[in-house]
C-alpha cells in the first residue's frame, strides 16, 4: 500500500510541491551509494497555519544526509514533510516515521502515509522522504496543530538486540516485508491480531536472553498510521522484554473511543534516541505526581537521574520531565505515546533548557487525566 499508492500520489502532487519550490524539473536522479545504511531526519514545525502550498524550513530541524528539511501546509490540519536526500536509493528500507502534536491544546496528529518523493516520474529520480500528516481535535475534525515529526532508516542487521521498527502493512496478523521493517538483531517481526483494535508485536531476537537482567530494558513509541478511515490513534499498552522475543501490546480506537483496527508505525530502541543517535533520552513514566522513573525503562546519554512531576487540579494531566540532557533542549525532537487500552492520548507541549520537557495526556474526550506515557528525546 506505501510503495505503490505513494509513487501515484507523488506524481499528483507536482504541481502543489513546484509551487512550493520543493522540486525542479530538472532535478537530476541521486546515485545509489548516496543512501547511508543508517540515516535520520526531524522537525518542529512550528507554523501550524503557515499559507496554503508555501512551503518553510521548520524550527529544530535535523537531516543526516545534510538535505534540506522543509514543511508545506497542504489545507487545514493537513501537512507535509519533506526531507531531502534522505532514503533515495531504490531497493533501501522505507524507514519508520512517528508524530506528535506540539502545544497546549487538545489536537492530536497521525501519519497519513510515507513515501519518497521526485521530480521526475523515472524510478532511479527519488530525491527523499516524504511524510503526510494530519491532525485532528478530540471529535476528529481536522484542526491545524504544531507537530514534531522523525523518521529513520537503517539497512543493515548487526546481529544483536537494540533496535527495531516497522510499519504494519495489514490490518490482521501479518509480517512486515521487509520494506517495512528492520530488526538489529537480524531476525523477524510478527504482528498478531489479538482481537478489534487490539495487537502484539513481536520483536525476535530483541527480547532479554542472555543480557544483564539489570541493564536497560528499552523504550517504545508507536503512532496510528495511514489512517484513511478516520482519526484513529493508538497506544502502547504494555511491554515484555525481558524474555524472547520481546512483545508490545498496542491498543488502536476511533474518534468514539471504540476498538478500531488501524495500521500504526512502531520503534523500539535500547540506550539509543527514537531515531538511533548516540544522544538522547527516553522513560516510561507512571503518571503520579512525583517519580523517579524505573532504571529498567530509563536512559539518559549524560547519566542519571531522570525525574517526573505531575500536576493537579487545574493541572491535572500536565507532567514536566527533568533529566541530565535537558541542557540540549533548545534542539533535538520529542516523541511521546500514552500507555494504556482505551482512547487517552499524551502530546508534547513544550521543551526547552530552561522549562524542562512538559508532556500532557487527554481522555478519549479531550479532558486532561493522568496517564502513564512513554516519552523519547533525541538530539
Amino acid at each position: 500500500m506505501f510503495s505503490r499508492g505513494g509513487r501515484r500520489r507523488a506524481v499528483f502532487a507536482l504541481p502543489l510541491l513546484l509551487m512550493a519550490g520543493l522540486l525542479t524539473a530538472t532535478a537530476t536522479a541521486a546515485p545509489a551509494e548516496a543512501a547511508p545504511v543508517r540515516s535520520h531526519g526531524y522537525v518542529h514545525a512550528d507554523k501550524p497555519d503557515a499559507p496554503e502550498g508555501e512551503s518553510y524550513a521548520p524550527r529544530r530541524s535535523v537531516n543526516s544526509a545534510g538535505g534540506e528539511n522543509k514543511v508545506v501546509r497542504a489545507g487545514t490540519g493537513e501537512y507535509w514533510v519533506f526531507m531531502a536526500e534522505l532514503g533515495t536509493r531504490r531497493d533501501s528500507n522505507r524507514g519508520v516515521a512517528h508524530v506528535t502534536a506540539h502545544g497546549t491544546s487538545n489536537a492530536y496528529c497521525s501519519i497519513r502515509y510515507i513515501s519518497r518523493y521526485s521530480a521526475e516520474a523515472a524510478p532511479e529520480a527519488w530525491t527523499g522522504v516524504w511524510l503526510s500528516l494530519r491532525c485532528f481535535t478530540p471529535e476528529g475534525a481536522l484542526t491545524d496543530s504544531e507537530f514534531t515529526a522523525s523518521w529513520a532508516n537503517a539497512e543493515t542487521a548487526e546481529g544483536h538486540s537494540g533496535f527495531a521498527y516497522l510499519t504494519t502493512s495489514q490490518l490482521n496478523s501479518h509480517m512486515p516485508p521487509a520494506e517495512q521493517r528492520y530488526n538489529s538483531s537480524g531476525y523477524g517481526i510478527k504482528v498478531v491480531h489479538l482481537a478489534p483494535g487490539s495487537y502484539e508485536v513481536q520483536l525476535i531476537g530483541q527480547g532479554g536472553g542472555a543480557y544483564d537482567p539489570e541493564a536497560e530494558l528499552g523504550h517504545v513509541q508507536v503512532t496510528a498510521a495511514q489512517a484513511a478511515f478516520g482519526a484513529e490513534r493508538c497506544t502502547v499498552g504494555g511491554i515484555e522484554s525481558a524474555y524472547e522475543p520481546a512483545r508490545v501490546k498496542v491498543y488502536c480506537h476511533d474518534v468514539g473511543g471504540a476498538p478500531r483496527d488501524t495500521l500504526f508505525s512502531l520503534t523500539f530502541a535500547r540506550k539509543a534516541s527514537l531515531v538511533r543517535t548516540p544522544l538522547g533520552m527516553y522513560t516510561r513514566a507512571r503518571g503520579t505526581d512525583y517519580e523517579e522513573p524505573d532504571r529498567q525503562w530509563t536512559w539518559d546519554a549524560l547519566g542519571e537521574p531522570t525525574a517526573v512531576s505531575g500536576g493537579s487540579g487545574s493541572e491535572e494531566g500536565r507532567y514536566w520531565v527533568k533529566t541530565p540532557m535537558s541542557e540540549y533542549f533548545r534542539e533535538g525532537n520529542v516523541q511521546v505515546t500514552a500507555e494504556g487500552s482505551d482512547g487517552r492520548y499524551c502530546k508534547v507541549a513544550q521543551w526547552s533548557a530552561e522549562e524542562a520537557l512538559e508532556v500532557r495526556c487527554f481522555n478519549g474526550k479531550g479532558d486532561p487525566t493522568r496517564s502513564p506515557f512513554l516519552v523519547s528525546y533525541a538530539y
